[in-house]
């Protein structure tokens, strides 16, 4: 019975595609400037000399810009594959280029190994029916679905 289930590392091998990600920083970040928004939005109204006006105007303009650049990269984010190897071979594709390594999984802990760029890296690995899911920390992480 147990030789006819697949095994966790055996789950892992495959083309990975990210369906969800939390981290914590970058929801503060998100609400800051969104409070830096409405900050700057009330000054304005409530503003008639025209210097102030301007430097208002491209402050507001500078925190926008900023929380749309934070809303791209985080959209890109969602194109990143990441492909596991039956040979223990790991290639990760995201928004900066190809990157290359070996990964190992130890299933007493539940946790991936990977070693990309002379970059070593352990997280906590759990299977939800088909997502794979990085638990960065507590509140952070990462959810992948097969991009077969």
């Amino acid at each position: 019975m147990v030789s006819c289930q697949k095994t966790d590392r055996s789950r892992l091998v495959g083309t990975w595609r990210l369906a969800d990600m939390r981290f914590e920083y970058l929801e503060r970040q998100k609400e800051f400037m969104q409070q830096q928004i409405a900050s700057l939005t009330d000054s304005l109204a409530q503003t008639n000399d025209s210097a102030r006006t301007a430097f208002l105007s491209e402050q507001l303009q500078l925190v926008r810009d900023r929380a749309d650049q934070l809303k791209a990269n985080e959209d890109s984010m969602y194109h990143n594959r990441w492909f596991f190897r039956a040979d223990g071979t790991f290639e990760a594709k995201e928004g900066g280029g190809s990157r290359t390594g070996i990964w190992s999984y130890d299933p007493l802990h539940q946790r991936l190994f990977t070693v990309i760029d002379d970059q070593t890296a352990s997280v906590a690995v759990r299977f939800r029916h088909d997502t794979l899911v990085l638990q960065l920390d507590s509140a952070n992480y990462m959810s992948f679905v097969h991009a077969d």
